[in-house]
Order: C-alpha cells, then sequence, then structure tokens
C-alpha cells in the first residue's frame, strides 16, 4: 500500500472516531422532529446501585366479589412490572410485602424504578384514585352509554402524524367491542367533547368533530413527549384496575446510589484515565504500536457503548462495570500478545514487514481460545448466576466478543497502514536485535 492511499485511510478513521465518540455523548434535538439524539453512553439503562432511584409502598384495597386475593395480588405486581420495563424502566422491581403464602393474604407493594426522568410520576400514577369513566357530559352521574374500565382493553403511547407537517405525541385508547358501540353512541351527534373521568374528577378531554365509529380513541397532543404520553396511559390502565392503591405514609423515598453521587461520571473518568495510562505504557514498549492500539481503543469504546444501550434486556449495574472492566483488561492483553510476538519475530532476524506479519498469525490461537473461554464463562454465569450477575456476564460477554475483531483484524489494518510510512526504522517500535543475528530475507 502507498503512503498516499494509507495517509487517506488514518485521517478517514480519524474523522469516524471522532463522530463515534461524539456519538457516545452528544444530546441534541433532532431537525424537523419532536425527538432528541442521545448519546450511546447517556441511552445505557442503569440499575439503582449506580443512578439511584425512588421508592414507594401501597396497600391495596380489594372488592369484595375478590376471592382468591393472593393471585390477584401477584396478577397485579406483574402486571405493573411488565409496564414499567415497556415503559423503559427496565431494572424496576415489583415486591410483595412478607411474600406470598396460602395462610395469608398480602395487600402491601413496594415498588422501586431507577432516577429517570418522570421516575415519580410514574409512582404516582399507581394511585389512581377512582374509577375510570368516559362520558360526552361534566358530570359524574354514569349514563346509559358512558364508557367505563371494563370498555378499556388496552392503552399506549402514538407517535401520530396530525397534518402533512405535523407530528404529535399522544395516547391511543383501544376499546373492547362493547366499548365501540358505546363511544360510538356517545359520539353520534358528530361534534362535542369527550370527558375521561378518574373518580370525580376531569382527568382528560377530547374534542370530536366526527362520529367514533372504530374501536379506538386517540388523545393527541396530551402529552409533549413519549415518557409523558407513557404515563398519561398508565394512569388510564391502573384505573381500571378492580384493585385500589394507597400511598403509605404519603411519601416517596429516594434511593441513593450506592458508590454516592455523581458514581457514573467518576467511573467513566477512571475507565479514560486507565485507557489513557494503558497508551501511555504501550507507547514505552512498542512505540508507535501503541498510538495504532489507541485508535483501536477508541473503536472499541464506542462499540460497547453502542451494544449497551442498543441491547434491550441490558441493564448496567457495579457488577456490569466489573465485567466490563474485566473485559477491557483481555483486550489490553491482546495487543501486548500482538505486539510482543512482533518485536519477538523481529529479534530473530525478521524484517519488519514480515515479523508483523508472522506476529499476527502467530497471536490468533491464543487470543480466540483466552476471549473463547471468557465467552462461554460469562454465558455459564448469565444462565445459572443470580439476576445479580447477569449485568456481569453481558458486559463480560460482550466485551470478549468484540475483543476478538476489534484486537484481529481492526487493529492489523492499521498495522498494514502504517507499515506505508514505516517499514525499516525499528527504533520507533522499540524494537532491538542482537548484533549477531543476521536479517532474513
Amino acid at each position: 500500500m502507498n503512503k498516499k492511499l494509507a495517509k487517506r485511510n488514518f485521517i478517514s478513521i480519524a474523522i469516524l472516531i471522532i463522530i463515534l465518540i461524539t456519538m457516545c455523548f452528544a444530546n441534541f434535538p433532532i431537525p424537523a422532529t419532536t425527538q432528541r439524539f442521545v448519546g450511546f453512553a447517556n441511552a445505557i439503562t442503569t440499575d439503582i446501585d449506580l443512578s439511584g432511584g425512588f421508592v414507594a409502598q401501597y396497600e391495596m384495597k380489594f372488592p369484595d366479589e375478590i376471592v382468591d386475593r393472593n393471585q390477584k395480588v401477584k396478577d397485579t405486581a406483574d402486571f405493573i412490572n411488565n409496564k414499567l420495563i415497556e415503559y423503559g424502566y427496565k431494572s424496576a422491581s415489583v415486591s410483595v410485602a412478607g411474600g406470598l403464602t396460602e395462610d395469608t393474604t398480602a395487600n402491601q407493594l413496594y415498588i422501586e424504578v431507577p432516577n429517570l426522568m418522570y421516575a415519580k410520576e410514574v409512582l404516582n400514577a399507581v394511585v389512581a384514585d377512582g374509577n375510570l369513566y368516559i362520558r360526552t357530559t361534566e358530570t359524574t352521574e354514569v349514563g346509559e352509554n358512558d364508557l367505563s374500565g371494563e370498555d378499556i382493553s388496552n392503552a399506549f403511547s402514538t407517535f401520530t402524524q396530525l397534518t402533512a407537517s405535523e407530528y404529535k405525541w399522544g395516547t391511543t385508547i383501544e376499546l373492547s367491542d362493547e366499548g365501540a358501540t358505546k363511544i360510538k353512541k356517545l359520539t353520534e351527534s358528530g361534534s362535542g367533547t369527550i370527558y375521561i373521568y378518574i373518580g370525580d374528577e376531569i382527568f382528560s378531554n377530547i374534542s370530536f368533530s366526527n362520529q367514533i365509529t372504530d374501536n379506538s380513541l386517540y388523545v393527541y397532543g396530551s402529552s409533549p413527549n413519549k415518557d409523558s404520553a407513557n404515563i398519561y396511559a398508565f394512569t388510564l390502565l391502573m384505573a381500571k384496575q378492580e384493585v385500589s392503591f394507597e400511598l403509605i405514609g404519603d411519601q416517596i423515598s429516594t434511593i441513593s446510589p450506592l458508590l454516592g453521587e455523581n458514581t457514573l461520571l467518576f467511573l467513566l473518568i477512571a475507565v479514560i484515565l486507565i485507557i489513557a495510562l494503558f497508551i501511555f505504557v504501550m507507547v514505552l514498549i512498542f512505540g508507535d504500536f501503541g498510538y495504532l492500539a489507541g485508535l483501536s481503543l477508541a473503536i472499541y469504546f464506542a462499540l460497547i457503548m453502542f451494544f449497551m444501550q442498543a441491547v434491550p434486556i441490558f441493564v448496567l449495574s457495579i457488577s456490569g462495570i466489573i465485567g466490563a472492566l474485566i473485559g477491557l483488561l483481555l483486550l489490553f492483553s491482546s495487543f501486548y500478545i500482538i505486539f510482543d510476538n512482533i518485536k519477538s519475530g523481529y529479534a530473530e532476524g525478521k524484517k519488519i514487514p514480515l515479523s508483523t506479519k508472522s506476529g499476527f498469525s502467530k497471536s490468533i490461537m491464543t487470543i480466540v481460545d483466552l476471549n473463547v473461554i471468557a465467552i462461554i464463562f460469562a454465558i455459564i454465569i448469565y444462565f445459572v448466576g443470580a439476576p445479580l450477575t447477569h449485568s456481569f456476564a453481558f458486559a463480560l460477554g460482550l466485551g470478549a466478543l468484540l475483543n476478538m475483531p476489534v484486537a484481529l483484524l481492526t487493529t492489523k489494518s492499521f498495522t498494514k497502514w502504517y507499515l506505508s510510512f514505516n517499514s525499516t526504522k525499528p527504533n520507533k517500535l522499540r524494537m532491538k536485535r542482537e548484533a549477531t543475528i543476521n536479517e532474513l530475507d
């Protein structure tokens, strides 16, 4: 490869790395939409031990017709937990106070949510005080065609195009067949206002200018973003539950991060310093090859950030940080193995290009074995270990999986380009050879 092409490749890689690192931390509005781009690092879901969170305790009140109350408690807890995960609170937990036994009836729930936007609003939405009704008059009297919670099958956030250039977040309320019949009768006048009541209070209202014949209602403009639209939908779904909830103590408690405030910032700074120290040591030992390792590390860092936020099941906890650091150490080891083999090849009499080629070839099995063992270990831990180890196992497995292409393919390409600039100056690569050893042709 000639120097001109190699230089162009390095410039392209430098631009790519700048873009990738920017995408890890940038946070900006996307033009012509109501969406924001959230950097990979900021989009990673963190567990409560890292980010803190909120906890609330609720007392459940049952109507007389519910016989198997323990089963109802379990079903309700599962419903709330699934909804919280659906809304992005992946590390949320819903537990029954005292557990469920055949001899006792549980009536209290603990709900923990991570410190994300609208976290407190989610916990407050559990206490949807009163029955749910949908009607076209401002009255608390129940009419023949009024919809109740039984007529609503689901509610969820929706991003809908209202005009050619206008999009808004809102909430879609899906109706049962009976609910669809009632809403058709309620709106047969062709215009008016639909009022959504929770208890005796108006929760929301919807203007309509045509008879509604679909089996759903769309509350457009009910929310400025997806998160608040989810809260709106969750409030409706909680209001239609057979059981009601009362917040014990009328308060939501704060859970502090296990390692204190700004834990994530300090950990990020520590990781950056570790990487910088490694590059410095690599430059001292292997010269310019250390800078090539730095380029590969930048790409690895961006990839690990991307996959951590892209995989829906992953939640980063302290154990996940440990797993990620072990994965990083495996990558450090891979670089050292490769460059040390190259250095040894030169000391044996090989020219720099030949020692580089043989160094990578000699390193393949060692690096693959090392990382495959780590991946197998991570898989076993993930499926056999306790839930607390899942974050560790995923981070370690992901790191080991990315190590192989980054170390053996990406770095190999960089060294190939580098040899276009230097294939005859061993001092730049901290290479030495005994004077008694002849150079091989």
